[in-house]
């Protein structure tokens, strides 16, 4: 099942309360996160993450965290550049979403 094929599942059963959303960073697969403490091989890749967190815009989140950064495992802050990006998309839906409503 392709991934846009979840997402379809997902939202029309998705109830319209308030909720929190928590990205665990360990859900990618090590070659895009690599400082994390629990490597997941044969994880998402970025592009489907952001594709998930561009779905989820519609949703009324009313905050978002990103855990299981670890740069302490990743010299090269490939982990801690990707978490910033998915916070910053999630940021950006908000504003969306905002100015849509308004």
């Amino acid at each position: 099942m392709t991934l846009q094929a979840h997402i379809d599942l997902m939202l029309p059963t998705t109830s319209l309360q308030a909720r929190r959303g928590t990205l665990d960073i360990d859900c990618l697969d090590p070659a895009f996160a690599p400082g994390t403490g629990t490597p997941e091989p044969a994880g998402l890749t970025r592009g489907q993450v952001m594709t998930l967190l561009e779905s989820w815009t519609d949703l009324p989140f009313v905050g978002m965290d990103c855990v299981e950064v670890a740069p302490a495992y990743d010299h090269a802050e490939i982990t801690s550049l990707a978490a910033a990006h998915f916070i910053w998309t999630y940021l950006c839906g908000r504003i969306r979403t905002a100015r849509v409503r308004a």
